[in-house]
């Protein structure tokens, strides 16, 4: 963890330092909003997807005392946004603590709306019993308040999240018409690929979520709203959810067990093997797209870190 953003987190409590946000609409009330009433435990179900939604959406204004603290400045606009894989993920891991089963589903995403050459894209959404559930927050503008914003959320996304609109197809072998990288950029964690490789298994998700929290320095929202979803957890339904990051190094990135004994990865120093053969397995299964991910991470934090430094100078 990053100092800045270690030294934020035992100085604070996100919770208490959140300004809260709109929560979902009383009339968003069935999928991919909420689960339907008549489902078994839906108001425990409902009660995390609302408030994971409302911590997405919602911001926290940390003060800008030096240059370093614009590693925060993004929770001045929103804790999290368009994370489609990292929310159905955490959800997942949140709701199976209290006893919940449900899968994060790499599938295809396409509205179904009027509009001329509107082309399918690759996401994540979380399936409860036979209920697809999208839990992902859009912010809108830096331009516009918080309050703007998701008062825009709600008038314009429901139009485009009803239930046809997802489809558990394969992004990678979809005859369908696709963004392309255009559209998506060239970060391979938007690869319809690398989404479809997290919602394999569960162990992969957890390998994807544990990096991305390791590399909190440019994920800080998912950090935090992380932080706060599993003290809501722990205080709403007495249940302690563990840190992802901690749990996946005590086990071996390829066979999946925990062994005393585990050599890190020479290149991350992050992910964890029991031996060659496993390092291997997972290289070419997983890890090598992650390096690439986390070069990308380096690039972004290299670019902010050269802001920083003209700022003092």
């Amino acid at each position: 963890m990053s100092s800045q953003v270690r030294s934020w987190l035992e100085s604070n409590d996100p919770s208490k330092s959140v300004s809260w946000s709109k929560g979902i609409p009383e009339n968003l009330s069935s999928p991919p909003w909420r689960v339907p009433e008549t489902l078994m435990r839906s108001k425990d179900i409902n009660t995390l997807l609302e408030y994971s939604m409302q911590v997405q959406s919602s911001t926290i204004q940390t003060q800008m005392k030096s240059a370093d603290d614009l590693q925060l400045l993004e929770l001045n606009y929103f804790i999290l946004s368009n994370a489609s894989l990292t929310v159905a993920g955490l959800l997942s891991r949140y709701l199976k603590s209290i006893g919940i089963s449900s899968k994060p589903v790499c599938g295809i995403f396409k509205p179904v709306v009027d509009f001329a050459g509107l082309k399918g894209a690759p996401s994540v959404f979380l399936k409860v019993d036979n209920f697809v559930i999208d839990n992902t927050y859009l912010h809108q503008t830096e331009k516009a308040t918080q309050k703007k914003n998701v008062k825009d959320f709600y008038s314009i996304i429901p139009k485009l999240r009803t239930g046809k609109a997802y489809l558990e197809e394969s992004p990678s072998q979809t005859k369908l018409e696709m963004v392309g990288k255009k559209e998506l950029g060239d970060n391979p964690e938007d690869s319809g690929e690398y989404l479809e490789k997290c919602c394999e298994t569960e162990f992969n998700m957890l390998k994807h979520l544990a990096n991305v929290c390791n590399n909190d320095d440019v994920n800080v929202g998912t950090v935090v709203y992380d932080r706060i979803m599993r003290e809501f957890i722990k205080e709403k339904f007495e249940v302690e959810v563990g840190d992802v990051a901690e749990e996946v190094t005590k086990k071996c990135w390829g066979c999946g067990e925990a062994v005393e004994k585990l050599s890190a990865c020479s290149g991350c120093q992050f992910a964890r093997y029991c031996g060659k053969e496993c390092i291997t397995k997972e290289w070419g299964d997983m890890h090598k797209v992650m390096h690439r991910i986390n070069k990308k991470y380096k690039e972004k934090k290299e670019a902010r870190d050269l802001s920083i430094a003209k700022l003092k100078i």
